[in-house]
């Protein structure tokens, strides 16, 4: 038997993309089979090898994962993922000016010259 079903965000109802769907034990354990959700979040899965006691877990970035007992499965079901944000402290990029020395100039222009003596050398 082929289970179908969508993985869509909680907030906007749209399908999640590329989620994963595997097939686990009562401890969490991957069973061997699982495949992705497609662009619009839809997927099939073979149900072989469910069985009472497992469960389908579904994740994606960025969402909290979410496990499904088998028992409560029905052929087509809408798995409802709830965004999981992380909020990093923000971060403050400053520069050092730093005058140039005269040096600098000094090595680029000897390059330059190197440069223009060995294309007039080609002539």
């Amino acid at each position: 038997m082929i289970l179908f079903g969508r993985v869509l965000n909680a907030n906007t109802g749209v399908g999640i993309p590329y989620a994963n769907i595997e097939v686990t034990d009562d401890k969490g354990t991957f069973a061997g089979v699982g495949t992705s959700s497609g662009v619009t979040g839809s997927f099939a899965l073979d149900s072989l090898i469910m069985r009472e006691g497992s469960f389908l877990r579904i994740t994606s970035s960025g969402y909290k994962p979410v496990s499904i007992p088998f028992s409560t499965y029905s052929n087509v079901n809408d798995f409802i993922l709830i965004p999981d944000y992380v909020e990093l402290p923000g971060v403050v990029v400053t520069a050092k000016k730093q005058a140039a020395s005269n040096n600098n100039y000094a090595i680029f222009a000897a390059l330059g010259i190197g440069a223009l003596f060995l294309l007039m050398k080609k002539r």
